[in-house]
């Protein structure tokens, strides 16, 4: 069996590096916004509500994603 045959493909990401890692961009952009509101937001929920409210505004592309995905994809 080939690797054109196999029905999974497991690719290893750098576990902590942005300019490999499209998680690891995504991640590194959500930061700012969450250090902003770090006043605001007092307690765990709060910061998980502020964390996904930017993510469901999050609209961004990467060269990153053509690395892993042949059409980009939103994220």
């Amino acid at each position: 069996m080939t690797e054109v045959d196999w029905k999974v493909t497991c690719m290893r990401f750098a576990p902590t590096a942005p300019e490999q890692n499209p998680t690891e961009e995504v991640w590194r952009k959500s930061k700012t916004p969450l250090r902003k509101q770090f006043a605001l937001n007092k307690t765990f929920a709060q910061v998980k509500r502020c964390f996904s409210t930017f993510l469901k505004a999050l609209q961004f592309t990467s060269t990153k994603l053509s690395w892993y995905w042949p059409t980009e994809q939103m994220i």
